[in-house]
């Protein structure tokens, strides 16, 4: 699969689309394939932190939609198919 996530570029990071392995599904995740999403304000602020280390490989998303196509162990709210958004409040 494929994904855009930050790389550093000298003294500042980019977005960068690279291919990773499909994740394995943990206990109440679901994977999406996503439709549309945005960049926010909230990406400015991942990007102010203070730890370079934490941002490397980040995946700057905090809004989008999307289909599900998996679903984990224990994720019994969802089935394949259910078109969601996602969230950045895990609570």
């Amino acid at each position: 699969m494929r994904q855009y996530q930050l790389r550093l570029d000298g003294k500042t990071f980019r977005p960068e689309l690279v291919s990773v392995l499909q994740p394995q599904l943990r206990s109440r995740e679901v994977l999406l394939q996503m439709q549309a999403w945005s960049l926010n304000y909230r990406d400015l602020l991942v990007l102010d932190a203070k730890s370079t280390a934490s941002r490397q490989g980040l995946v700057p998303v905090s809004d989008g939609v999307g289909v599900v196509v998996e679903v984990g162990p224990g994720a019994e709210k969802f089935r394949l198919g259910d078109r969601v958004a996602n969230t950045f409040f895990r609570d």
